[in-house]
């Protein structure tokens, strides 16, 4: 496969938007889910204008850690961020429980672990020790036929612009707890534990 050319990324002509249940559009990033044509073929964009210098600064340490799904493929002078992302990547909100594991399952118990493990690598990107405050469900992707070793779990294109700080004497693991039984309800009350040693593990170095 050639590599895109200038040429290619402009402009972009949107042939479907992305259905529903994979879309990665979120109204509060204002983002778009669209798969476009070019002569490379059909590939799935993701894109969002960014402008606010914290919030470049929050998804530049993000993505220097390989967190953020999919790669920019064009940056224009408007701040507009086009993202190029795997066809199969979903929000785990629409993710039906699995409880049988196996070695091609991805069961709760490791999908909470690993949603810990990415919260608290975000909650140590930076000195803010920021939390994801958006839909969780909406906010992190999940990533289909990755190898077993191989990250499955990603923070959407965009995911800075709703990130902020807690309140002084707020735990992070309280404020997800809450959030995410909201979010999963009993499937979260049985992970749970999963997910604070996911976010123990991340945010391990930080405290030592």
């Amino acid at each position: 496969m050639r590599e895109l050319s200038p040429d290619d990324h402009k402009p972009f002509t949107a042939e479907l938007p992305t259905k529903p249940r994979f879309s990665l559009a979120y109204d509060v990033i204002s983002s778009s889910d669209t798969l476009v044509k070019h002569p490379a073929g059909s590939t799935r964009i993701v894109e969002y204008t960014q402008s606010d210098p914290r919030q470049i600064a929050v998804s530049e340490s993000l993505s220097q850690k390989g967190l953020i799904l999919g790669k920019v493929i064009s940056a224009n002078d408007d701040a507009a961020l086009a993202f190029s992302v795997p066809k199969s990547a979903r929000p785990i909100a629409y993710d039906a429980s699995v409880i049988s594991p196996g070695i091609f399952s991805y069961n709760d118990e490791r999908l909470f672990y690993d949603l810990g493990n990415l919260l608290g690598e975000l909650y140590i990107a930076t000195d803010e020790k920021l939390v994801d405050c958006g839909d969780i469900g909406r906010t992190i992707a999940f990533v289909e036929f990755t190898d077993q070793n191989e990250r499955r779990l990603y923070f959407v294109p965009g995911i800075e612009k709703v990130c902020e700080t807690l309140d002084i004497g707020v735990s992070p693991l309280g404020y997800y707890a809450e959030k995410l039984t909201e979010g999963f309800g009993q499937r979260f009350d049985n992970a749970g534990l999963q997910f604070r040693l996911g976010f123990a593990e991340a945010t391990a170095t930080e405290n030592q």
